[in-house]
């Protein structure tokens, strides 16, 4: 059980960070227009 529950938080923070990366990529591009 708390493998599956390692897992998934793993997986929480993956889409995290790839979405704050996302969002920082997009507010770099907007800011420099």
């Amino acid at each position: 059980m708390g493998n599956v529950i390692d897992n998934s938080l793993f997986v929480d923070v993956e889409k995290f960070n790839l979405a704050v990366r996302h969002y920082t990529t997009y507010n770099l591009i907007t800011t420099q227009r």
